[in-house]
């Protein structure tokens, strides 16, 4: 029996090269940090990829959502070996030494530092705002409201103030001050803004 047009798999083209991917942004990464998002375009990007602008086009619209994704891939790269433990002390430690791991780079905390100034100041651009609010204490907000629910933190806690409290000063010293923040910092940031075991 004859298939119809409806049976048929839909043509696939073909698969994105994910070494492609990563040259782009790391270069989106360093053109970024370099040159702050007002100068970051695809053309500098694209040259310091080795690669196109149409293999930009081909997987991101916009600088934009090219810029977005980088910042992104850092993130996640930082936690990639993360593994909660249910221990909301041990797992929220595990998380800021991992964003003091990815700020140690000045390559990364000036590309972050140019997408927040960004977020901040290009008005007419609203997903660069609702990224870094989306984005703010995301992994922590996770731990501490299953910290809550196990009753390790008090039912009452106020993990939103605690966020702030606990990403503020990280942020703080390596994106504006442009200071060292080392674990010793973060274990004493834990011990000051968490309940005592």
């Amino acid at each position: 029996m004859r298939k119809s047009n409806a049976d048929k798999s839909p043509q696939r083209g073909r698969p994105r090269n994910k070494s492609v991917d990563t040259a782009l942004l790391d270069a989106c990464i360093t053109v970024l940090g370099n040159e702050g998002f007002g100068n970051l375009s695809l053309a500098k990007v694209a040259t310091l990829a080795h690669s196109s602008r149409a293999a930009i086009y081909r997987r991101w619209p916009n600088k934009t959502d090219m810029a977005l994704a980088a910042v992104e891939r850092l993130f996640a790269l930082s936690l990639v070996s993360f593994e909660p433990k249910g221990d909301v002390y041990e797992d929220v430690r595990a998380i800021l030494y991992s964003a003091v791991g990815l700020l140690t780079d000045p390559r990364n905390a000036k590309a972050i530092a140019a997408l927040v100034s960004a977020a901040h100041h290009v008005s007419d651009n609203p997903k660069l705002k609702r990224f870094v609010i989306a984005r703010r204490g995301s992994a922590i907000r996770s731990v501490l409201e299953a910290g809550m629910r196990s009753g390790q933190l008090p039912p009452d806690f106020d993990y939103e103030t605690a966020i702030d409290a606990l990403v503020g000063p990280i942020f703080y010293r390596f994106l504006v001050l442009g200071m060292p923040f080392n674990e010793n910092d973060v274990d004493a940031l834990i011990a000051l803004c968490l309940p005592p075991q």
